[in-house]
């Protein structure tokens, strides 16, 4: 179960990010969306740690829903997480991707040698 102080927390971290919605009813909507899915303040906090470290500007809900879905299982049980649609493995925040595709992916389709460590 989440609590309040981390909820604010994660909002208070999120709010450094260029673009964060500044008006309170729609940081309370994000919070009572983020409670649909995150289970414990170990998870918020992990949460906007992540997002700071990865993004200069906020970019979505549908992206802070899969940094999430990239860790943890939601508590709702819907995994939102992209595909790739050469092999179908999920793509992260932490994979580069381009045209719907893993990096490797695309370049393996332009014909590029690609070798993973």
């Amino acid at each position: 179960m989440t609590t309040k102080p981390a909820m604010a927390k994660l909002l208070t971290q999120l709010s450094l990010l260029r673009f964060f919605p500044s008006q309170p009813e729609m940081r309370q909507a994000l919070a009572d969306y983020i409670e649909q899915f995150a289970n414990t303040d170990e998870e918020l906090d992990w949460l906007g740690k992540e997002m700071i470290r990865l993004y200069r500007e906020w970019p979505s809900v549908a992206e802070l829903r899969a940094l999430f879905c990239s860790k943890f299982q939601p508590k709702d049980g819907l995994n939102n997480l992209p595909t790739c649609a050469a092999c179908g493995e999920p793509i992260t925040p932490y994979h580069a991707m381009v045209d719907g595709l893993h990096g490797e992916c695309w370049l393996k389709r332009k014909g590029v040698q690609v070798e993973l460590d």
